[in-house]
C-alpha cells in the first residue's frame, strides 16, 4: 500500500486522538518530508505560543484580541463557537502556550492603538 499525503495525515489524526503522540509525529514527518509547507503536519507537530512582546493597549471591546480555545473535537473553526471554548484574557506580560493541534483562533484586536504579538510553532525535542 503506497501511502499518500492525505492517508498520512488522517493516520497522524488518529494516532491524536489516541494519544499516541510518537506515532502522530512519525506520520506528520512523513507529510513534512514529502511536502514541507504542509500546514496542518507542520501544526500538528508543534506548539503554539502567543505572546505580546509589547504593551497591550485598551482595548474596544472586553474579548478584542483574545485567543479561544476549543474544548473538545471540532472538525474547523466555524464550529468553534457552537461548542465550548475558552477565552483567555491577554493583557501585558502574557505568554499562552498550548498543543497547537488544539483548536484555536483569535477575535480581531480594536483599539485606537496597535499591538505586538509574537506567535510561532516550535517543534520540541
Amino acid at each position: 500500500m503506497d501511502l499518500t499525503i492525505e492517508k498520512a495525515i488522517n493516520l497522524g489524526l488518529c494516532a491524536h486522538e489516541n494519544c499516541d503522540g510518537q506515532g502522530a509525529a512519525l506520520f506528520e514527518r512523513f507529510v513534512l518530508n514529502t511536502k514541507s509547507d504542509n500546514a496542518e503536519a507542520n501544526r500538528n507537530l508543534g506548539f503554539l505560543a502567543v505572546a505580546p512582546t509589547s504593551s497591550v493597549p485598551p482595548k474596544a471591546r472586553s474579548d478584542s484580541g483574545n485567543p479561544h480555545v476549543a474544548i473538545g473535537m471540532q472538525s474547523d473553526a466555524g464550529e468553534m463557537f457552537a461548542n465550548e471554548d475558552e477565552t483567555i484574557d491577554v493583557r501585558t506580560g502574557s505568554l499562552v502556550l498550548l498543543p497547537a493541534s488544539v483548536m484555536h483562533l483569535t477575535t480581531s484586536f480594536q483599539s485606537k492603538q496597535d499591538r505586538v504579538v509574537l506567535a510561532f510553532d516550535m517543534e520540541p525535542d
